[in-house]
Formats: structure tokens, C-alpha cells, sequence
């Protein structure tokens, strides 16, 4: 084969599947493969999207991409000649974040009413006032929504030119913010490794990956990163949040690896506590605006479900259900968890079919109590 011909060809291909493949995940929503699904592959992207996708597994077949309707509180159907969107990437994440993802994987930046509202995005950042005596938080005070020279993004959230003086603190009007920035991105940079790692891991059966089931002096820098994140942010803020998920990834990646009872009741009480933590982050941050599910009705239309989530999207459903199985694990008196996971039992079966392994796991759990 002549390279000079073959060589445009393979990176057109690559380029193809980059662009349309689809991260494939497990119950728990962690990645264990990528996969091409040419119909879905046509849905657009919104960071306010009215559907989520899952994947199903069945033995000798190959994986199965789900999409579930969802609608936002706004009306109660998905009427015919409605467009179904799903979010490409984290769109819990804050404007600089996601329109970073956006341009750097797909070429293209978004410019939804989510992606304008400035102000949910400070909420979503949360960075706290650096005076230690006060509890407030970084704000804008102009909304810069219609200026349409963007800066490089990173860590710092500052999206859009401004001058000096154009973010203050929303109690004591403290504008200079560079320290906890600093802070903040040298945290992150810990956090986005081991998030790095951790992928790798999954996808890979390479026993020699720095994350292979963790590891202790990793473990420790996730926990020092994690705790200058709650420092330099609130606890809504989507930095603790993502920095709480990758901790709770790589202890429980590490906890095969302890042999002692009480070190695994340990790590196992270390992860509910992190749980506990970042609950309310993956609430707040997901639920722009809230989220209702729907489902098909007797007619075969969609419609809004009889039962609200209350603000739960999967990624909070999912966190509920780790700690619940952690639960069982820990404590003498197994009710709490019982209820949990009948609840989240429940509020799984709208995402994935009886037989999936989730939910079967599930219905273990469920008899053996």
C-alpha cells in the first residue's frame, strides 16, 4: 500500500470514530469500552438535553445503546417533531469547562440559554471569598453574556474579557481571587491525572497501569487535592463534585487490594463520608432545571411519569446506590440500606432493563437481606 494514500484515510477514520463514537458504560457509569451506533450518532448535542443514554448488556450480543427520554418541567410531553438531544459531554461541568470539551472533541462551541446564564455559572463554580472571615462567594458584576471574544479556557472560569475589577465577592466585595485560583488549578491538575488514569484502567487489561487498583501515596494526594477543592470552592460547587467522584472511583478501585477487615471498613467508611459530601453538589449541579422522567404510555406516547426524581438525576441515583451497597457492607442492621435500594431499584428500572446487571445485582442484595 502506498503510506502517502493509506495515511489520509486512517486518520479520516480515527477522526470518524473520535468524533461519533460513544464512551460505552456500565451500570455504574464507568467507561469500559467506545462503540459506534450510526442512528444515535445523529442526535445533537444540547447542555440541557431531553434525553439520556445508557447501555445495555445481553449475553453473546454485542452492547446496546439505550436512549430514555426525559423532559424539564416545561411541558409534560415529547410531542411528535420534537428534537431529541443528549449531552455529549458533562453538562453539569461550568461554561469554560464544557465549551473547552466541545471545541477540543466535537469543533464547535455551544451557545444555549445555559451556556449564556452567567450567573448559574458562578453558582456552579462556587469559588470561595479567599478572606477567611467571610463566607461569601466570586460573582460577576456585569453580564458579559454578549461579548463574543472568548478567552482561552481553563481552570480560572474567566471566560469572557473583562477588566480588572469585574468579579467581586458577593458579601465583602473582595475582587482579588488569584490566589484561590491558583490553588484551585494546582488541585485540579491532581484530580484530572488520576481521572486520566483511572479511564485508562478501565479500558485496559494492563495490570502495570499506575491506577491498577490504586495505590496509597495516589490515594493520599487525590485526598490533599479533594481537600483544597473544599477549601477554595463551596460544597455545591461542580470542583468538589468532580474531584469527590474520581476519589470514590480510586478507593473503591484500591479497596480488592486490602486485606485487613478494619482497613476495608475504613477506606468503605472514607468513601460514605465523600458520598455524603458531595450529594448535594451532584443535585444542585445537575438540576438545571430540574429533571422529570418520562415514560411511554398505553397509546404509545410519551408523557411525563407519575413520580418526579426530585432533582435526582443517574449521577445522583448512582452515588445512592454505592453508598447503600457500601452500607450493607458496614453496618449490623441492614433496613436502612433495604429501603435505599428498593428505592433506587425503583428509579433504575426507568434507565435499564430487569436482566441488567445492575439491577440483578440489585435483587442479590435485595434476597440476601
Amino acid at each position: 500500500c502506498d503510506h502517502t494514500t493509506i495515511l489520509p484515510y486512517c486518520i479520516r477514520l480515527v477522526s470518524k470514530i473520535v468524533m461519533n463514537g460513544f464512551s460505552i458504560s456500565d451500570g455504574e457509569q464507568i467507561a469500559i469500552g467506545i462503540g459506534l451506533f450510526h442512528s444515535v450518532a445523529m442526535v445533537n448535542h444540547s447542555c440541557i438535553p431531553n434525553a439520556v443514554q445508557t447501555f445495555h448488556f445481553d449475553v453473546g450480543k454485542e452492547p446496546q445503546l439505550a436512549i430514555t427520554v426525559t423532559t424539564n418541567g416545561e411541558s409534560d410531553t415529547i410531542k411528535a417533531g420534537d428534537e431529541v438531544t443528549i449531552s455529549y459531554i458533562d453538562a453539569s461541568a461550568p461554561i469554560s469547562s464544557r465549551q473547552k470539551l466541545l471545541q477540543d472533541e466535537y469543533k464547535f462551541q455551544c451557545s444555549c440559554s445555559k451556556c449564556n446564564d452567567l450567573s448559574h455559572d458562578d453558582n456552579i463554580a462556587g469559588l470561595r471569598c479567599p478572606c477567611s472571615s467571610c463566607n461569601g462567594r466570586r460573582y460577576r458584576l456585569a453580564n458579559l453574556a454578549g461579548i463574543e471574544q472568548p478567552l482561552e479556557m481553563d481552570d480560572d472560569q474567566i471566560m469572557f474579557r473583562r477588566n480588572e475589577g469585574e468579579l467581586a465577592c458577593t458579601v465583602c466585595n473582595e475582587s482579588d481571587f488569584s490566589g484561590v485560583t491558583r490553588k484551585r488549578a494546582k488541585a485540579m491538575e491532581v484530580i484530572k491525572k488520576c481521572d486520566s488514569f483511572l479511564k485508562q484502567n478501565s479500558l485496559s487489561n494492563d495490570n502495570h497501569l499506575p491506577t491498577r487498583h490504586g495505590n496509597k501515596d495516589q490515594i493520599s494526594d487525590l485526598i490533599g487535592a479533594y481537600s483544597a477543592l473544599k477549601e477554595t470552592c463551596q460544597m455545591q460547587s461542580w470542583y468538589v463534585l468532580y474531584a469527590g467522584e474520581v476519589l470514590i472511583q480510586c478507593l473503591l478501585e484500591y479497596l480488592p487490594k486490602t486485606a485487613a477487615d478494619h482497613e476495608q471498613r475504613e477506606y468503605c467508611g472514607r468513601i460514605l463520608c465523600v458520598i455524603e459530601e458531595i450529594h448535594h453538589a451532584a443535585r444542585f449541579c445537575t438540576s438545571w432545571p430540574p429533571i422529570y422522567i418520562s415514560a411511554k404510555s398505553s397509546d404509545g406516547s410519551l408523557t411525563k411519569s407519575k413520580h418526579y426524581l426530585d432533582g435526582l438525576s443517574l449521577r445522583s441515583i448512582i452515588l445512592h446506590y454505592k453508598a447503600a451497597k457500601l452500607k450493607l457492607f458496614l453496618y449490623a442492621d441492614p433496613r436502612e440500606a433495604y429501603d435505599t435500594i428498593k428505592y433506587i431499584r425503583k428509579e433504575l428500572m426507568v434507565y435499564y432493563p430487569e436482566h441488567h446487571e445492575i439491577i440483578s445485582g440489585l435483587d442479590q442484595c435485595l434476597s440476601g437481606i
